[in-house]
């Protein structure tokens, strides 16, 4: 039998890693509950008290009355995930909402 090796097994590792898609193995679902005010970046108003970012999943599974308020410029989120029964408005025309993956409804 013919043994491979052990640093062609570390350079198969790297390689994999490498081109493993990231954004998918560390996101987190982080949900919505607007309990200290509008602003997306108060991490008051997400359970957990952790704003979510470009990897993570922004849950909003309560309706939210207003609109919630988003910095001036893009904010970047992995995709939103909303209930059937949910409304809500995110941004205005000063600010943009980008997502790395389809909304999930």
């Amino acid at each position: 039998m013919k043994r491979i090796p052990v640093g062609w097994i570390g350079f198969l590792l790297l390689i994999v890693t490498f081109f493993m898609p990231t954004t998918y193995l560390y996101s987190a679902n982080i949900t919505w509950s607007g309990a200290t005010n509008l602003q997306w970046t108060t991490p008051g108003n997400w359970v957990g008290g952790v704003v979510p970012g470009d990897a993570d999943v922004a849950i909003f599974a309560t309706p939210t009355a207003g609109t919630i308020v988003l910095p001036a410029g893009v904010t970047s989120v992995g995709t939103l995930n909303s209930s059937a029964l949910t409304s809500f408005t995110i941004g205005d025309a000063n600010s943009q909402l980008s997502l790395k993956l389809p909304v999930i409804m």
